[in-house]
């Protein structure tokens, strides 16, 4: 089995292309949290790993029907590989991943892959309520 922590775009929430495509091909498991810092980057959110254990950013967690199927699309969406600009904007790689329940497991997520150092850090690591604020 395979499994991915989506916290922005893709959250089981959002009412997206993209994120239509995962809800039907993928089966939402639960929310919960990694250790990291959420940025807003340009109308959209990114992450990047964090060793500080207060540093939580907050998002759901699936498990994949056709992993292969869903990381070409997916990659795609978030332009990571080699036919993109390199350094890719995000790469792909595996964090754990804690439920609310405490429990965790080990997901891909799609992490940031540039300079934080101009960003500003959504503080509260949940990017729905950040762009509901703003938003709504």
């Amino acid at each position: 089995m395979t499994f991915l922590f989506v916290y922005g775009t893709l959250l089981h929430k959002v009412d997206s292309r993209m994120a239509n495509f995962l809800k039907a091909n993928a089966k939402k498991i639960g929310s919960g949290y990694m250790i990291g810092r959420l940025y807003e980057i340009n109308g959209y959110p990114g992450v990047i790993k964090s060793t500080n254990t207060e540093d939580k950013v907050f998002g759901n967690i699936f498990e994949l029907d056709d992993t292969d199927m869903v990381f070409k699309e997916l990659d795609q969406y978030e332009e990571v590989g080699i036919e993109f600009k390199q350094p890719n904007e995000y790469k792909r790689e595996q964090i754990t991943a804690y439920f609310e329940d405490g429990k965790n497991m080990n997901c891909w997520v799609y992490t940031y892959n540039h300079s934080i150092e101009k960003l500003t850090r959504i503080e509260s690591g949940d990017y729905w309520s950040y762009i509901n604020r703003i938003d709504g």
